[in-house]
């Protein structure tokens, strides 16, 4: 199988998983209007093949891409993306893309939360290495809270 093939299905698997989770919202006592995808890596595809459906209602309400971008060709944004966190690491020397996706989001208008970090090469994950990359999950969680989503919702 190449890796196109496989791009297909994974994203095909995550916008399945989007619509399960919103069918069953109220059985698993979660807000149907508030789900995340977050990728790390090699996720890349299938998050963000979810984020640029044509169909709004298909997409998930934001984003988490941490050390991830699409590969090789960057694919054309549609208008009225969800809220979208980006974080990376300067000295990545495995994803060459990330800064060319960021600047096709923004020319599409999309206004991505950047953090781009000195160290941590790729994949920093939740290990502490010593840079600023130590403090990506501080980051995504402070953006969480000024964006309102930290706060239970109302039932």
């Amino acid at each position: 199988m190449n890796f196109d093939e496989a791009f297909k299905y994974g994203i095909a698997d995550g916008i399945q998983a989007l619509k399960i989770v919103r069918q069953h919202a109220a059985d698993w006592a979660v807000s149907p209007d508030r789900v995340r995808f977050m990728s790390f890596a090699a996720g890349a595809m299938a998050t963000i093949g979810v984020l640029l459906q044509s169909e709004v209602a298909a997409r998930p309400n934001f984003v988490g891409l941490i050390c991830d971008a699409p590969f090789g060709i960057i694919p054309s944004i549609p208008a009225g993306l969800p809220l979208i966190f980006t974080a990376w690491a300067q000295d990545d020397n495995l994803v060459v893309t990330i800064a060319k996706f960021h600047d096709a989001l923004t020319a599409a208008r999309a206004k991505p939360e950047t953090h781009i970090d000195n160290g941590g090469g790729h994949g920093f994950g939740m290990q502490k290495n010593g840079t600023t990359s130590d403090h990506w999950i501080e980051e995504f969680y402070w953006w969480l809270e000024a964006q309102g989503l930290t706060k239970a919702v109302a039932r």
